[in-house]
């Protein structure tokens, strides 16, 4: 039987949310400044036919920027996820990552986070395999990190054994 949104929100405990604020090391951040500006030439050239596509399309460009330094596994917001997985892990806890992109996202992290007992799940992962990954990550110990990318389907069950989602 599968449960609405609503159903499974009043079946997890209640949330604490925690802002963490990062700032882009230099390298990132000249690749930032150049694809912001990159962004914004585009977006003025386009003058009054500008739309909300196009917009959306220079913020998301923005957003792979941030995540990674170029060409790296490696970056400010990675290293932070690194240490809060790192601590997660530790205390015998397990951790839930949505991330919005696969290949600029999930695929880059799935490495970095393997240390930790890391399995993930995307748009194109089968039923079964789903099924697979939950309940290996629900009931086995040593995965620690569930990696989700935005809009993939679970199974319509709460994941009570994530302490903590990202």
């Amino acid at each position: 039987m599968r449960r609405t949104k609503r159903e499974m929100a009043k079946a997890m405990p209640p949330q604490i949310r925690q802002e963490l604020w990062l700032d882009l090391q230099d390298r990132q951040m000249k690749v930032y400044e150049k694809a912001l500006e990159e962004e914004r030439n585009r977006l003025v050239k386009l003058g009054g036919a500008i739309t909300r596509t196009h917009v959306m399309s220079a913020v998301e460009r923005l957003k792979r920027v941030s995540n990674f330094a170029p060409e790296l596994l490696d970056g400010v917001k990675v290293r932070a996820l690194v240490d809060l997985v790192d601590e997660v892990s530790s205390a015998g806890s397990k951790i839930v990552v949505i991330t919005q992109f696969k290949e600029d996202g999930l695929e880059k992290l799935l490495p970095v986070l393997e240390a930790y007992g890391a399995l993930s799940i995307d748009r194109t992962t089968s039923q079964e395999q789903r099924d697979e990954i939950l309940s290996a990550f629900r009931q086995q110990v040593h995965w620690n990190v569930l990696l989700i990318e935005a809009g993939s389907q679970l199974d319509g069950k709460a994941l009570k054994e994530a302490t903590y989602v990202v």
